[in-house]
């Protein structure tokens, strides 16, 4: 009966722990920088649980990154092209020009360029991909600017209700989208999950731009103040600010599910893409390590 009543006892404060300890989460990062040889600068935009990065360089080619080996890449006979994201399938979407400057959306799949379009548009930039090959972006036609969600056969027209113009920039597999959008207040994150929209601004910015998302619903962008541009990360309600360390200035563009992001930052020496990987929370993890020797004592005192 003891040992029931001191197995009780010890799944309880177990329980207890589980219950008040959080599990780890990123405080702070491990930031390298992207930088593709021999390039004057270097953009780093999209980034797939696989850790694949893409991205675009001067001469305006697009590129994927592994790691290890940098891909050029470059829609036959475009006069310029822009890889935005991809998704775990290693699909890339973006956009590219031709000779007349007119700007459409493309889809990679690893062998084969795609022309992406929205119907009667006079252009169109294709801006994300989810592993379930649904396409977000922007279009331009006679009525004006407006984002749209593309499933392969079907466009939505996305248009944030009352805004100037609207951009969707990012998506997840449960077909969360962010982005910006506009008014005369100011400019102004969104995310939308297909029926209701919440505005993101970050506390005291005039200029909040929302531009990827997780399956966690955790969300990066950047924010502008008077000493320049700042990324951020967004989760559970909370704004994070993220710095390059010594940046002039810092734009988050991408995050997987690990949480790792992308972007770009600027100082005196450059533009450079980086690659910002989680550090797990010292004091969690000291608490949890204290509340397991807690146990642990109680075990032997019990004993």
């Amino acid at each position: 009966m003891k040992r029931l009543l001191r197995l009780i006892t010890l799944t309880l404060i177990c329980g207890f722990f589980m219950a008040v300890v959080p599990q780890v989460h990123a405080i702070s990062y491990k930031f390298t920088t992207i930088d593709y040889p021999g390039a004057q600068w270097t953009d780093a935009y999209g980034i797939n649980n696989a850790g694949n990065i893409v991205g675009r360089i001067p001469g305006e080619h697009g590129f994927l990154y592994d790691g290890t080996t940098w891909t050029m890449l470059d829609y036959p006979g475009a006069g310029g092209t822009r890889a935005y994201n991809l998704n775990d399938a290693g699909n890339i979407v973006g956009q590219y020009w031709d000779d007349n400057s007119n700007i459409h959306g493309f889809l990679y799949d690893g062998t084969t360029f795609s022309r992406v379009e929205y119907p009667g548009a006079s252009l169109s930039l294709i801006h994300d991909i989810n592993n379930t090959g649904n396409i977000i972006g922007w279009y331009y036609d006679a009525s004006g600017g407006h984002s749209f969600l593309y499933d392969g056969t079907t466009w939505k027209t996305i248009d944030y209700l009352g805004a100037s113009g609207t951009i969707a920039n990012g998506i997840n597999d449960a077909n969360d989208i962010v982005g910006l959008y506009w008014d005369v207040i100011g400019a102004h994150g969104f995310l939308y999950n297909g029926s209701n929209w919440l505005a993101l601004s970050y506390p005291g910015a005039g200029w909040t731009e929302a531009y990827g998302i997780n399956n966690a619903g955790d969300i990066v962008g950047y924010w502008q103040d008077v000493i320049g541009a700042h990324g951020f990360l967004y989760e559970r309600g909370t704004f994070k600010k993220i710095d390059y360390p010594g940046a002039i200035g810092t734009i988050a563009y991408g995050i997987n599910d690990t949480g790792h992001i992308v972007g770009t930052y600027w100082d005196n020496t450059g533009e450079y893409g980086f690659l910002a990987t989680p550090i797990p929370e010292p004091s969690t993890l000291l608490l949890l390590g204290s509340g397991l020797a807690g146990l642990v004592g109680f075990r032997k005192l019990k004993n």
